[in-house]
């Protein structure tokens, strides 16, 4: 399962030609691709001064699959939390919820904020 960070999602709005291969590539390679309830919050939000935007988020997420955030993610996420706070290398609450997300349902984020995601252990990400 491929988990899309907002950046990647923001980047379909801006029609980005290396977000648009990428999106092929996994459609192609029958990757079921999702997003998580924050990453949909934070795009969303994003777009209430754009009508356009607005409308092109609300298909997107008509039908793209959205991971909540239930026991299991938070119960994942306060892991990740523990472990980056022994190093001293936090990344912000957000994205400590949306990498318990990934790590629950054993996903794999697909940001380009590698260097930032690659701080919590065992999170799979790929860039795009």
């Amino acid at each position: 399962m491929k988990v899309l960070d907002s950046d990647f999602i923001i980047a379909i709005f801006r029609k980005n030609p290396e977000v648009q291969q990428k999106l092929y590539e996994l459609i192609e390679g029958n990757q079921k691709v999702c997003t998580t309830v924050l990453n949909a919050q934070e795009v969303l939000f994003g777009t209430l001064s754009n009508k356009r935007n607005a409308q092109i988020a609300d298909e997107l997420f008509r039908d793209l699959v959205i991971l909540k955030y239930g026991y299991e993610e938070m119960h994942q996420t306060l892991k990740i939390i523990e472990q980056l706070s022994k190093t001293g290398e936090r990344i912000g609450v957000f994205d400590e919820m949306i990498a318990g997300i990934c790590k629950a349902h054993d996903a794999t984020l697909i940001t380009r904020n590698i260097k930032h995601f690659e701080r919590v252990p065992k999170l799979k990400v790929e860039s795009w």
